[in-house]
């Protein structure tokens, strides 16, 4: 079992008074353990909201009171900030939010580390808390098929598969032995990344190494999953960067495909207008005729496309970038960009819909609805799924095997025909709405 920890921290902690007063060598090692979980527990935050280890983090006092001690978790605190290792904003507010904390401690090295737990007491703590989060998800079907199906997963083991992705952004020799490259735990954004996917590396190769449910909770990037009150699911195989993704297998060794559904938030808003319009008595001869043009979009897949191919503004954009203005436009508030007005040239009543959700009840409504009705699709059919097929949903998209993608594609079709069946007739194909690929597409050096 591992946490993260700093580079030469016991060092470091001898400077502290209330460290160095320490005399029994195994209470000395049981603070560190305990030093090691607050940044661990920081640094997980952190890469669980993509927030950079400078940014502060909230951790309530109740948590550090039931891992470091209702009498010594100040003292943790306190020697940390001493040797400058975290920067703790005393600011809070009772029942709104705790005090807040981050890494303060940089280096031109590796400073950050992964280490094992120093003493078995600790590790016992430990054991006992993830049996007991364990317990408590095995309570919710879809919590525990995601935990059960994220232990069935395998990486493969050679980080030249992502370094390279940053050959343009950083000096390296691709033919260097891949134990020699180094990790700088600097904040800037290439360097960010390349912080959070190494982090996500060597944690799962720790679980290539186990198979079982429980296994997860010891991973030192674990985090106990969640629905969001829209349905939305958070989880850690969720939240694993696309190029570490790219690394997995199934600890059987097959391949993993994922099913997604294309340009699914505008798709899935436009599905919910139709479904609006529906409710209408008579519609005008240009809603009738923006009506077909939009669900012929939704049907082929090429929302995204039909906008770039008429867009000005999006005409030069790479897929990525054209992706966030487009979703932007749609789930900011009302405004006169460019890009807005050709948004209301291309669908004026969509976008009058749109407007109207944003006016009555705030912009954010319109983003809640996509990610409500998305999760009205994919989690429901995610947990349709039988127990023995492996299948993780990450939002709008279930990752499976090659041999279960037709069933998982066929579920999801269906789903949306029985949701929007008022919209899209049963003998509609819905073919290239949900799109096939192959995930893992990294070599293994083995």
């Amino acid at each position: 079992m591992k946490q993260f920890s700093i580079k030469d921290l016991d060092i470091k902690l001898n400077r502290d008074q209330y460290y160095s007063s320490i005399k029994n060598k195994e209470n000395k090692l049981l603070y560190i353990d305990k030093c090691d979980w607050l940044i661990n527990k920081i640094i997980k935050i952190q890469l669980q909201f993509e927030k950079g280890l400078n940014e502060l983090v909230n951790i309530h006092s109740n948590t550090l009171k039931e891992f470091l001690g209702n009498r010594y978790y100040k003292a943790v605190i306190n020697s940390l900030v001493t040797v400058k290792v975290i920067s703790v904003n005393e600011t809070y507010s009772s029942g709104r939010f705790s005090h807040s904390y981050s890494i303060a401690y940089f280096s031109d090295k590796e400073d950050i580390i992964l280490i094992p737990v120093k003493t078995e007491r600790f590790r016992k703590k430990l054991i006992n808390q993830y049996d007991k989060d364990f317990k408590s998800i095995s309570n919710d079907y879809l919590l525990k098929k995601i935990i059960n199906n994220t232990a069935k997963l395998h990486l493969i083991n050679s980080k030249k598969n992502y370094l390279i992705d940053f050959r343009d952004d950083l000096k390296w020799d691709k033919n260097q032995p891949e134990d020699e490259f180094i990790m700088v735990w600097y904040e800037d954004n290439v360097q960010l990344r390349l912080n959070k996917y190494d982090a996500y590396f060597e944690a799962f190769r720790d679980l290539n190494k186990v198979d079982k449910a429980l296994d997860v909770y010891k991973l030192p990037v674990f985090f106990n999953p969640s629905v969001n009150k829209l349905g939305r699911v958070y989880h850690l195989a969720a939240s694993v960067p696309r190029l570490i993704r790219e690394g997995f297998k199934t600890k059987s060794g097959e391949d993993i495909w994922e099913v997604d559904m294309a340009s699914a938030q505008p798709s899935i808003l436009i599905l919910e207008w139709l479904k609006h319009l529906n409710s209408k008595n008579q519609l005008t001869e240009k809603e009738n005729g923006e009506a077909a043009l939009c669900l012929k979009l939704v049907i082929e897949g090429g929302v995204y496309k039909y906008i770039k191919d008429n867009s000005l503004c999006l005409a030069n954009m790479d897929y990525a970038k054209m992706k966030k203005n487009i979703l932007t436009s749609l789930n900011s508030k009302i405004n006169s960009s460019d890009l807005s007005k050709e948004m209301i040239a291309l669908f004026p009543s969509f976008i009058r819909w749109v407007n109207n959700i944003k006016s009555s009840k705030g912009h954010e409504a319109v983003s809640h609805l996509g990610q409500s009705s998305e999760a009205n699709i994919f989690v429901e059919v995610y947990k349709s799924l039988p127990d023995d097929v492996f299948a993780l949903i990450i939002h709008d998209c279930i990752l499976t095997t090659k041999e279960n993608t037709t069933m998982v594609k066929e579920l999801l079709i269906n789903r949306i025909k029985d949701l929007y069946k008022g919209d899209v007739s049963e003998d509609t194909s819905l073919d290239k709405l949900f799109k096939v690929s192959l995930i893992s597409v990294a070599k293994s050096d083995y």
